[in-house]
């Protein structure tokens, strides 16, 4: 959820109060820069809308290809890294997990863009000029649904709602929360950042949500990798300031 004040926009709270976040499921998060300022490069027309990302950008998408790293339970979907905010699908899937939580969904193996050894074999050297940020070399999206065996319960439509947790605070920031995964990201883009830009920083607050199936998984990956091209229609775009060049 969006909220303007004082002319400038920041993200509320959308943490499902019915939610433990770090259940497996495939989560679709929005994180803005602060003030909506354009600091991590520009959309560029030719020869087709792309990100041509700045050195923070660079950073940014650096480090979220590497959550993997630190988070060995997670995956990477489509990501992006736009001028002013970024988009992307972290998939929780911790085979471990408590046999009494909950599973939204998880996509199958192959629908999942980025591993952590996926991401150390890309060619970097053309991060700047890659149109489709955050992709793996051909990557096999289908619209083709391979049930996937979960050994916790599935939350279907017709399935009761979850029990609520009693303590939101301590279940939010106990280790492989989307929270700690995300506030890490940010942790680190920020201290890098900083070196050679002082004054950045993130919105306080991110925004996710929960994706429910493999239709809605397919429709947030196409938004996601045509983002750049719709650059001027974004709810983020500065107006008057900068947009296709």
């Amino acid at each position: 959820m969006i909220e303007r004040f004082d002319n400038y926009y920041r993200i509320t709270s959308a943490r499902a109060s019915w939610w433990d976040y770090g259940w497996n499921g495939a989560y679709y998060v929005t994180i803005c820069a602060k003030y909506m300022e354009c600091v991590f490069g520009d959309v560029v027309a030719v020869p087709k809308p792309h990100v041509r990302l700045s050195d923070a950008g660079r950073i940014v998408y650096e480090h979220w290809g590497e959550i993997p790293d630190h988070f060995p339970y997670v995956e990477l979907g489509e990501f992006v890294v736009m001028p002013n905010h970024m988009h992307g699908i972290v998939i929780i899937d911790r085979p471990d997990n408590d046999a009494q939580s909950w599973v939204r969904y998880v996509p199958p193996n192959r629908l999942r863009v980025v591993t952590a050894s996926d991401f150390h074999t890309l060619d970097r050297r053309n991060i700047v000029e890659t149109p489709n940020l955050g992709v793996s070399p051909n990557p096999v999206v289908s619209n083709l649904h391979v049930p996937r065996i979960q050994t916790h319960r599935d939350l279907s439509e017709h399935s009761p709602p979850p029990p609520v947790p009693t303590n939101d605070k301590s279940r939010r920031w106990k280790p492989g929360t989307l929270s700690v995964i995300i506030n890490q990201f940010k942790r680190k883009c920020t201290m890098e950042i900083r070196k050679t830009m002082v004054h950045f920083d993130w919105q306080s607050r991110f925004h996710d949500h929960i994706i429910r199936d493999a239709d809605e998984f397919h429709r947030i990956t196409k938004y996601i990798r045509n983002n750049p091209a719709n650059w001027k229609d974004d709810k983020f775009y500065p107006r008057g300031e900068r947009g296709l060049k």
